[in-house]
């Protein structure tokens, strides 16, 4: 019993994300447009994330308000339980010069994550990369393939895959999201 509640500590620490030694240096999109990227997004692949570990159906929704603050809903079905779930938060970008970087605080979390766009093309596929440090194990890495089908076609995935190969970044961390049978949110 010990072992499961010291193990159960370390994920909920380390958010289950994939541990590096160095955050690596990535490009992302240049001249970001929130406006365009707002609306829903579908969770197609992503490395490891402990508050997705359990979901299935995962989306993401980013709306803009008329204050001008950024909200994001991230929806799943629990996979234990059937039922959806969501998490509410709040966007900020975190760069004048119009890079896709963002800040993201889930209200549920209490964390603020880098949220970092490598590529988008708004219309289709986006792919999103975090990575912050962790005084006790170094780095995590966290990433995600989002797109704006449900159930996109192959060449879709593929884009986003190409993404990760052309900085060098690992795809074998990558886990499928389930995305069949999945209620509309």
């Amino acid at each position: 019993m010990k072992v499961i509640i010291i193990v159960a500590a370390v994920l909920a620490f380390t958010d289950a994300q994939i541990p590096s030694e160095t955050c690596p240096e990535v490009s992302v999109v240049q001249n970001f447009s929130i406006s365009e990227y707002a609306g829903v997004w579908y969770e197609q692949q992503k490395y490891p994330f402990i508050i997705e570990v359990l979901g299935r159906c995962n989306t993401a929704e980013y709306s803009l308000k008329p204050d001008g603050t950024i909200m994001v809903t991230n929806r799943q079905v629990g996979i234990l339980t059937g039922h959806p779930i969501s998490v509410d938060g709040t966007v900020h970008l975190n760069s004048t010069s119009g890079e896709g970087k963002m800040i993201v605080n889930l209200f549920s979390v209490g964390k603020d994550v880098p949220y970092w766009i490598l590529d988008t093309d708004y219309k289709t596929y986006t792919v999103v990369w975090s990575c912050r440090e962790l005084s006790i194990i170094g780095e995590t890495l966290t990433a995600w393939i989002l797109t704006r089908e449900r159930n996109p076609p192959k060449e879709v995935i593929d884009k986003a895959i190409s993404v990760f190969e052309n900085q060098n970044l690992s795809t074998t961390s990558l886990t499928k999201t389930d995305q069949q049978n999945c209620p509309q949110f």
